[in-house]
């Protein structure tokens, strides 16, 4: 309770200076001046927070590598940046997903100190915290500086220049806290004059956690508020209620006014699948849609509604990653390199029996929350160059990471939850309390008509007398993992988890994997 505490009074704090901090003036010309100076910019993080910070596990893994800063600025000047990333991963100068979140660090013999404070900038400013939902510790908590928020704002402007049209009535529809997304996005766009008329907040509100989490939200706004920026107050929807958005969207398009909707994917899709069933036309919406994959299934949902979704990907770590233009369709961003560079790494993935191309992370932008270097966040995509003339690749920003999915986590919802802390739930504590081995239950990720849904499938072997009270018990156990409670209330109001008595799924050479990610990777 004490930890929760301070943590909410360093959110208000910090949150109250981030929303008098004035955004930067010409959003373009940041972005164009930061791309000029990208390579530079890079060389110079890494000097400063890895060469002369023995802290962190990179300065140990380049002295490993035998590599020094003038080694690395020699390798920039010859083979480009990510030219000289890939010759960095060659050379084992990368971190792994549970590297990252504070594992221990090992190459052939050597192991080195890590923590998931560890690849903190040293040189950033202190700022307000958003603690990732992965669920292999307490959280990586990350600090963003104001400064550092205020250039990713940046891409939120000319994100609304692409997609939304002038006069567009703007609205957030996006879960309260602990989760600080919505609070912060939209503090963000009423400092740029752009402020949001609605929030429509997804998340149960009865619960005792719940109760706290809905004060802690309206004192923040509050707090806003006082301090001149338009943020609305949350309309907090009761469980399962999607047509309430879907009416104020319908009544704007009444009116001649269509909307700008910043989403997750599944509750953005529920909305279009509410509006569809109701009969509202709600056509000409366009969604900024985030949090999973834009997968076929919900593109339909999309498309009958005549809205329009954009993707946007976004990583706790590091932030913004890329947005999609209009010419695009489907899980393909365009990537924001002025902050980050990416390449792909060929390698086996757990839980699709599959290999992917698995997506490598690196920082560029002085302001960088953590400095990553070839970091694995146990995301795949295709790397390739922008073939559009949108807004974003006329800008500098040609690089797109096309069909994005997540291989190695649960990610429905905007909710993550790490594929091998799942497994304690599924391999030893349902066999404990109702019977049956591992491989005897499973948790299958898959498509539904308008929302990521899981299945929670049951070998008939086990005979189970009740099927819901396993559900009930497997929604218990992961409110004990950090990030837990955010996602069990996350799929009970949804009701997007559901039993089903059938053996498990197995792969096509006979392996049965206890997370089953059939959506994007594994088939059914």
């Amino acid at each position: 309770m004490y930890k929760a505490a301070a943590y909410y009074a360093r959110m208000a704090w910090h949150f109250g200076r981030f929303v008098l901090t004035p955004p930067i003036a010409d959003p373009e010309g940041a972005v164009r001046a930061n791309l000029l100076r990208r390579e530079e910019n890079f060389l110079g993080l890494v000097r400063r927070g890895v060469f002369e910070n023995p802290r962190s596990p990179y300065s140990h893994l380049f002295r490993h590598a035998g590599c020094t800063h003038g080694d690395l600025s020699r390798l920039v000047r010859s083979d480009g940046l990510e030219g000289t990333l890939a010759r960095l991963r060659e050379a084992g100068v990368y971190l792994t997903h549970a590297e990252l979140k504070g594992g221990p660090v090992r190459r052939g013999g050597l192991e080195i100190p890590n923590d998931a404070a560890a690849t903190g900038n040293p040189a950033a400013g202190a700022g307000i915290e958003t603690v990732s939902s992965g669920s292999r510790s307490g959280g990586t908590a990350t600090s963003s500086s104001n400064e550092y928020r205020r250039h990713r704002e940046c891409y939120e402007v000319l994100a609304r220049k692409e997609l939304a049209r002038e006069g567009t009535a703007c609205a957030f529809l996006r879960p309260f806290l602990p989760h600080p997304g919505a609070l912060i996005g939209m503090a963000g766009w009423a400092a740029a004059g752009v402020p949001a008329e609605r929030w429509f907040a997804t998340g149960k509100v009865q619960s005792g956690n719940s109760r706290a989490y809905v004060a802690a939200t309206r004192f923040l706004v509050a707090e806003a508020r006082l301090a001149g920026r338009r943020i609305p107050f949350p309309t907090f929807l009761a469980p399962d209620d999607f047509l309430t958005p879907a009416r104020w969207i319908a009544d704007n398009k009444s009116q001649g006014r269509t909307t700008f909707l910043r989403a997750g994917v599944s509750a953005a899709a529920r909305v279009c699948a509410a509006a569809i069933d109701a009969g509202l036309d709600v056509s000409g919406t366009s969604i900024l849609a985030g949090g999973e994959a834009l997968s076929p299934a919900r593109q339909r949902v999309f498309d009958a509604a005549g809205a329009t979704a954009h993707g946007r990907y976004a990583i706790s770590e590091i932030g913004t990653v890329g947005i999609g233009c209009r010419q695009m369709k489907g899980n393909s961003v365009h990537l924001f390199g002025d902050a980050v560079a990416v390449i792909g790494h060929r390698r086996p993935a757990p839980y699709v029996g599959a290999e992917v191309n698995s997506l490598l992370f690196t920082s560029v932008h002085p302001d960088a929350s953590r400095i990553l270097i070839n970091a694995e966040m146990e995301d795949a995509a295709i790397v390739a160059p922008a073939t559009c003339e949108c807004a974003f690749s006329r800008l500098g920003f040609n690089t797109v990471l096309r069909d994005i999915y997540s291989f190695g986590k649960l990610s429905g919802h905007g909710i993550t939850l790490a594929g091998d802390v799942l497994l304690g739930i599924l391999e030893e504590q349902l066999p404990a309390r109702f019977g049956g081995r591992p491989g005897d239950y499973q948790l299958v990720e898959t498509e539904g008509a308008s929302q990521l849904e899981l299945r929670l499938r049951i070998s008939p072997r086990t005979k189970p007398s009740n099927p819901d009270e396993v559900r009930l018990f497997f929604l218990e156990q992961v409110r004990r993992v950090y990030g837990g409670e955010l996602s069990a209330r996350t799929w009970e109001t949804t009701r997007s988890i559901q039993t089903e008595i059938a053996e498990p799924h197995a792969t096509r050479t006979g392996k049965v994997h206890a997370l089953h990610l059939t959506a994007f990777g594994g088939k059914e």
